[in-house]
């Protein structure tokens, strides 16, 4: 029987895995899944593999068209209306992994009934200001330090390495690692805050144009791991995300 429990009330969605919990405002999918961290971690707070989506924005005037719990997977429909070209599926699957404490797929297609159309989506994550590597070379498992942005984003593409990053959090025996597939990585963007020290991670999932009775799909992978042997619990897991075979959602 799984350990992971999702809940819908209303348009909030609950998770409970083992010790952790979290929730996903379906008006506000932009924030993504909101996971605070107990005591036991440090009282750390994360809103992580949130989603950006074409105007208009999800809100109470526009709400999403279903949404459901389906095992591990929380899936949330929005539908092509107005100036938004696509219809947009996101789940996020909730589970463990053989290192982690808990991990967290954003997978999200999109389609159109247009003849053309250009999606342009964000996955997006929130962290608390931590140290930060980038998993430079996959094959050897060797991450690089990247120094904190200010003012400008730091722009990562895959000619400088891998798109996967590991967070070490303040204050906490943990640390998040977040990865895109090979397979979807364009850019990302690691910024500052205005306001704080708090990081954002951002994933350009499409890019091109999008055709009808054509499917596009991204995946964006998060993880929680103990501090101990961080990097190459997250280059395992990296190595092991970049062979998983394409989700059959639809």
């Amino acid at each position: 029987m799984s350990s992971t429990v999702w809940q819908l009330h209303g348009w909030q969605a609950h998770l409970q895995v083992g010790s952790f919990a979290g929730q996903v405002n379906l008006l506000a999918p932009h924030q993504g899944l909101s996971l605070t961290l107990g005591p036991e971690n440090g009282v750390v707070v994360l809103d992580i593999l949130g989603i950006e989506l074409p105007s208009p924005a999800p809100g109470p005037e526009n709400p999403p068209a279903d949404s459901y719990v389906r095992g591990d997977d929380l899936v949330v429909v929005f539908a092509q209306a107005g100036p938004r070209p696509v219809r947009v599926e996101a789940y996020w699957r909730a589970g463990h992994s053989p290192a982690a404490m808990l991990s967290v797929e954003l997978q999200v297609s999109v389609q159109t009934s247009l003849l053309e159309s250009v999606p342009e989506l964000v996955a997006d994550s929130a962290l608390p200001g931590a140290e930060v590597w980038q998993l430079r070379d996959p094959r050897a498992g060797v991450f690089e330090r990247l120094s904190q942005p200010h003012g400008e984003a730091i722009r990562l593409q895959p000619e400088q390495g891998a798109g996967c990053l590991l967070f070490r959090l303040p204050g906490s025996s943990l640390s998040y690692a977040e990865m895109i597939h090979p397979s979807d990585f364009r850019e990302d963007q690691l910024a500052t805050a205005a306001a704080d020290s708090d990081l954002t991670l951002r994933h350009r999932l499409f890019s091109g144009e999008l055709e009808k009775g054509v499917i596009l799909r991204g995946r964006v992978l998060g993880l929680l791991l103990p501090r101990e042997n961080d990097q190459q619990a997250a280059a395992q897991a990296f190595a092991a995300f970049s062979e998983s075979p394409p989700p059959l959602t639809t």
